[in-house]
Parts: structure tokens; C-alpha cells; sequence
């Protein structure tokens, strides 16, 4: 350890005030005494470990490749060695970067071979960071594409796990297995190989000849060991036919459906979590008719298993449910209790990971995101991609606690414009806070540096929101739109979503009109649209429905946060505004009633005597609303209201607690 400090102080004087080529501080005959020590070591402190990996990370794997390929099979010759490093999570972000590092400039069969075996040790300690299959996938790729001759059995392994956690795309296993499919001896990995290539195929693809006659082999021969009475090998089976297209298995739903419920409760915990996993996200929702049924059975026996499962096991769970968009508060219950039961033994990665996963399906659980958040903030500062990721999943559920009111300003102050895209992104999301300074923070927009490009629409409603608010500094509404190609089509595009929810809005004019009240749609201010506007009361009225709602269906989304905070600004020029919450008002089935909670909301009525409501068909009014909800979100990308056949059990005490 002496040797290399000297050799670091001697290496920073003689390039003191020089730019010279790249070189390591540490000398290369060190470093090899340096392994050499690890080699044979099984106890190590974790000064030595940052010591370790510092002279690891000095040595370029394109220039002087030696260092880190030693280190890669001294990471797989010693456990103990990367056991100590996995325990500490900054240490094991290292890990990965130097692996990355070495995978992507030296990819040879021995190194994927190696860095495959490091992973299955990482796995067997409960290590199943997404990425580390990010990691593989991509040196499995930089291993084609170097022509790197790959063993047969060893190559299918790769895929077999890619497949595993979806790291690799179905086009590239449809390819994988119409050219090995003769030389893979198991029929059940052949199964699963072609299970996995037919994920985004259409149904015509599926019925092709070809394709629909090696479906028939497989399902036959899974459907043989439904019928031999074995619980181990019925439930390998139904694992198999869960993850077909539901084209293929339709003729017998009532078989499978069956035998799942005659052996489920025979299953291992291991063998539930792969369950639930067979589900593909695409297929679940292209036929929730099909399979609905099979998830609710599952879902019935999660509480039989749940207290075998391991953090890793629940995360898979969560992933799973929030993909396919199943809307049942009874299972995110669950998983919440389990989250808090294994709280302790969550990884760094884990903790966001559990974020990002609820906030997919719009759950926003406060109490459980804070603890999170504490640690994440921490960490995230040291990793781009993660805090992109993270305050994009934060902006979408309009996430504003306390604790992340204290800790946005704190991160603000280590952001500078050497990291403009992260700044943006973090001031994007104050506006969601209300923070007293708020003003003060956004003026920081001056810093970021960002060449114009196509964004997103969501930074054209921030530009929005700043020329309506900050009326008095258009400058912070000029910077954003300056980061623009595509400002005024992205404009376009926010004023054709505001006008949808068609039927919403005239239903609510129809009460009006009952209530003697004129109002029109659609209305514009100062080039912003409102969704409906009583002129004689200068009174904006604002409406949310489905889509503006999170999982509870009260609090807001990020998006209709800022849309809400946009017409309360026009308070200041003399208007009003009136809030209607399309949900609760729709679950209200008397007119009447109806009317007193848009008189609560602060539309007064005209209407001193009697009530027409003739035009108005209640019992028409939940379904076209279901309808039309369905096509915004489908518009937007987004599958999480398709239907409440999701919804397997909307009892109103499961909803996830409020807090």
C-alpha cells in the first residue's frame, strides 16, 4: 500500500501542469503484487477493497487490458473475495463499472464465460440487479458482433437467462431458435425458446403453418404432463403454457384453468414466483379476457407463500403485476407488508427499483417512499441514469412529501452545468413541491446548457407552465423553449389532449344547462385550453378524471398537478376556479345529488325550480366514461385503465392505505 502511494505522488508531480497520454498512477509489476495478496486472502476491510478496485480502475482495458482481465478471474477464482464486495453497495457499483469497462473494450468467450459465472454467484447470494443482465446482455451482443465463436450450450445458457429477466428482444430469440431448434434436445427449453420468440408476434404470425404446427407439438406435450397426476410436473407445465399467446392455448382454457387450481396448492415458493412470471405484459393485455382468471387464482394464494419469499422473490412479484397493469389493492397490499416485513435486506438498486414498480401502476405510498427516498437521494447523486430515472418515476405520481421537499433543494446545490440535462429534469420537477423559493430555484434554468433537440412533450407543458405563472420573467420560458426543434408541434399536441374526455364534458354541461347555467368547451385563455368556461361567472372549471388521478383516485399526477397550478394562475387575472373530480362525481347515481356536488365544488346554480334532467341516461354514463378513458391512456402509451376486469378485487378496505 505504501509502494502505490508513492508511486501515485510521483506519477501526479511529473504530470503536474502537463497534458500528457493517459497513464496509470499505479505501476503494472504493483498491481500484480497487489492481486497476488487478494488471491490468497479471505478477510478484507473495506479501505482495502476501494484500494483495490481504485488500481483496478486506472489500468484501460483497451490499452493494458492485463490488470483487468487478472482481476476478472481472480473475482471468479476467490468467493470470498466478491462476497465482500457485493455487501457494500458502493463498493459493488465499482464492480459493475469496472466490468463494464472490461466487457465492452476486451469482450473475449473466456471474459463472457467469466463475467456469466460472477453473475451466478452474485444470484445465489439474493444479487438480481437489472444491471447485471443489462451487463451480460451487452457483452453477449459485443460478442456477436466481434464474430466471437460462442459454445452451442454455453450460448443458449446466455439467452436462456436474458429471456429470464427480459433483457433480450423476441425478434433476436425467434432467430436464436429457428436456427438451433434442431440441436436443442429438451423439448421444455425448446418450449420456452419459442414461448419467448412469439411475445410480439400478431396473431396471423402465430396461425402462420408453420408456426401454429410447432405450437401444437409443444402445447400436446405439455398438456401430457398435465394429465400424469404429478404436481411437480403439472405446474412446470402450466408455467410453460402461461407464457404462450392466448391464441394458441384458447381451445382449452378450461383444462388449464382447472389444473391450476387442483395444484397450486401443491406448488414451492419458487415455484409460485415462476408463475406469476410466465405472464407476458403484451399478451396479458391483448387477451385479458383469457387470462384474468388464471392471475386471479394465483393471486388467491399469494398469502400461502409470501412468508418463504426473499426480497428478490417480492421484487420479482411487483415487477410482474405492475407490468402486466393488474389493478387489484389486495396484492399490492400484500407485497407492501412484505416490502416492510424484509425491509432491512434491501439492497441500494432494490430501493428504487420498489419506487419506479409502484409508481408504474400509480400507487404513491408515502410512508414506505420516504424511508426509501432517505437512502436513494444518497446515492442516486453518483449515478446519471438513476437520478433521470428516478425524478421522471416522482414527476409522474406529482410526488410532493416533505421529505422530498428538504431533499430537491439539496440536490440542486451539487447539480451544475456540467450535468444540464439532470438539472433540467430536477427543475422540471419543483413546480410539483410549491416550494416557498420557488422562483428563486427555477432561475437556475439560466445554467443549463443543452443543445435544441426533439423533447418531449412533457418539457413543452413545463415551458407552458412558465409563461403562464412567471409572467413577469419570460426569460425562464424563453430557455426552455430555446432547448426546443419541436416546440409548437409538441404545443399542438397538448392542445388536442386537453380537448378529449368529450363525453366527460358534456355531460357536465347537460347538469349545467339542468342547473340554468351556459358554459362552453374547450375554451381558451391566453392560448392555454380550459376544459369548461362559464362566461358570465368568469369561472374556469377544471375536471379530473381517470387518467389525472393516481391509484387512490385522489391525489394527482405529476401532469395534472401542473395543469392544475397553470388555471389557479389565472386567478390573478380575475377568474375562478371550480375542481371536479369526474370519479366521485360518476359513482353518484341520483341527478340531484349530482348537482349539490357540483354546487359543493363552486358552481352555483340558476335554477330556482324544477330540474330537467331527460337528456342524461345514468346508467350510460360509467361505461362511455370506462370507454373514453380507455382511449386517452391508449393514446398515451399507457395500459393501466384499460378495464376494470383488471381490478380482481375492488373492495373499498384493500385500497392501498392513504397517509
Amino acid at each position: 500500500i505504501e509502494q502505490l502511494k508513492n508511486e501515485s505522488k510521483e506519477a501526479k508531480e511529473q504530470t503536474r501542469g502537463e497534458q500528457q497520454q493517459y497513464q496509470p498512477f499505479v505501476l503494472e509489476e504493483t498491481a500484480h503484487k497487489l492481486l497476488d495478496v487478494f488471491e490468497n486472502a479471505n478477510e478484507f476491510e473495506s479501505d482495502q477493497l476501494h484500494l483495490l478496485l481504485t488500481v483496478v480502475s486506472q489500468f484501460d482495458p483497451a490499452q493494458r487490458p492485463e490488470i483487468p482481465r487478472r482481476f476478472l478471474t481472480l473475482l471468479r477464482g476467490n468467493k470470498n473475495l466478491l462476497l465482500a464486495i457485493a455487501e457494500n453497495d458502493l463498493l459493488r457499483i465499482r464492480l459493475y463499472e469496472s466490468l463494464r469497462n472490461l466487457i465492452l473494450k476486451d469482450i473475449s468467450f473466456v471474459r463472457l464465460r467469466n463475467l456469466f459465472e460472477i453473475i451466478c454467484r452474485l444470484e445465489n447470494i439474493g444479487q438480481r440487479e437489472e444491471y447485471l443482465y443489462q451487463l451480460l446482455r451487452r457483452g453477449y451482443e459485443a460478442a456477436k458482433k466481434a464474430n466471437i465463436e460462442l459454445i452451442f450450450q454455453f450460448e443458449l445458457i446466455i439467452v436462456e437467462t436474458l429471456m429470464e429477466h427480459e433483457q433480450i428482444a423476441p425478434e433476436e430469440v425467434q432467430n436464436f431458435y429457428g436456427k438451433t431448434k434442431d440441436r436443442i434436445n429438451d423439448p421444455l427449453r425448446a418450449t420456452r425458446l419459442l414461448a419467448y420468440s412469439l411475445r410480439n408476434a400478431k396473431p396471423e404470425e402465430v396461425q402462420a403453418e408453420e408456426v401454429s404446427r410447432e405450437c401444437k407439438e409443444k402445447v400436446e406435450l405439455l398438456e401430457k404432463m398435465l394429465s400424469e397426476g404429478n404436481a411437480r410436473s403439472a405446474l412446470s407445465a402450466l408455467t410453460h403454457l402461461l407464457s404462450f399467446p392466448a391464441v394458441v392455448l384458447r381451445h382449452n382454457r378450461e383444462l388449464y384453468l382447472k389444473s391450476l387450481k387442483d395444484y397450486l396448492p401443491f406448488a414451492t415458493a419458487a415455484k409460485y414466483v415462476e408463475l406469476f412470471s410466465s405472464f407476458h405484459s403484451r399478451a396479458f393485455q391483448q387477451d385479458l379476457d383469457f387470462f384474468v382468471p388464471f392471475v386471479k387464482e394465483i393471486t388467491n394464494h399469494y398469502q400461502h407463500y409470501n412468508k418463504r419469499f426473499s426480497i428478490a422473490d417480492v421484487m420479482t412479484i411487483l415487477r410482474k403485476v405492475t407490468s402486466i397493469r393488474l389493478r387489484s389493492p389486495f396484492v399490492y397490499n400484500q407485497i407492501l407488508g412484505d416490502i416492510g416485513r424484509l425491509f432491512n435486506s434491501i439492497r441500494m438498486d432494490e430501493r428504487q427499483d420498489i419506487i419506479e414498480a409502484f409508481v408504474r401502476i400509480r400507487i404513491k405510498q408515502t410512508d414506505l417512499f420516504d424511508k426509501l427516498l432517505v437512502k436513494v437521494f444518497q446515492e442516486v447523486q453518483q449515478r446519471r441514469g438513476k437520478l433521470l430515472s428516478l425524478i421522471r418515476a416522482l414527476y409522474q405520481i406529482g410526488y410532493d412529501s416533505e421529505e422530498v421537499k428538504r431533499a430537491v433543494p439539496q440536490l440542486l446545490e451539487r447539480l451544475d452545468s456540467r450535468r444540464s440535462f439532470e438539472l433540467l429534469e430536477v427543475l422540471r420537477f419543483v413546480p410539483i413541491l410549491q416550494l416557498s423559493n420557488e422562483a428563486e430555484l427555477l432561475s437556475r434554468l439560466e445554467e443549463v446548457n443543452i443543445e435544441p433537440q426533439n423533447l418531449g412533450i412533457e418539457y413543452t407543458q413545463f415551458g407552458e407552465y412558465l409563461r403562464l405563472v412567471y409572467r413577469d420573467n419570460q426569460k425562464l420560458y424563453e430557455k426552455v423553449k430555446s432547448f426546443h426543434t419541436n416546440y409548437d408541434e409538441n404545443l399542438a399536441k397538448i392542445s388536442s389532449q386537453s380537448e378529449t374526455k368529450p363525453f366527460v364534458k358534456e355531460t357536465l354541461v347537460e347538469y349545467l344547462k339542468a342547473m340554468k347555467v351556459n358554459a362552453s368547451i374547450n375554451h381558451k385563455i391566453d392560448g392555454f385550453t380550459v376544459d369548461l368556461f362559464i362566461p358570465d361567472k368568469k369561472l374556469i372549471v377544471n375536471i379530473h378524471t381517470q387518467q389525472d388521478l393516481n391509484f387512490d383516485k385522489f391525489s394527482l399526477t405529476g401532469k395534472a398537478v401542473i395543469h392544475k397550478r397553470i388555471i389557479e394562475s389565472f386567478q390573478k387575472q380575475g377568474y375562478k376556479v371550480a375542481t371536479v373530480n369526474w370519479v366521485d362525481f360518476s359513482e353518484v347515481q341520483e341527478h340531484l345529488t349530482r348537482v349539490s356536488y357540483l354546487v359543493s365544488a363552486g358552481i352555483e346554480s340558476n335554477n330556482q325550480g324544477t330540474y330537467d334532467f331527460s337528456n342524461i341516461k345514468l346508467e350510460e354514463s360509467r361505461k362511455k366514461e370506462n370507454r373514453e378513458a380507455e382511449a386517452v391512456e391508449a393514446d398515451e402509451g399507457k395500459a393501466d385503465a384499460a378495464s376494470d376486469r383488471l381490478d380482481l378485487d375492488a373492495e373499498e378496505d384493500d385500497v392501498p392505505k392513504k397517509n
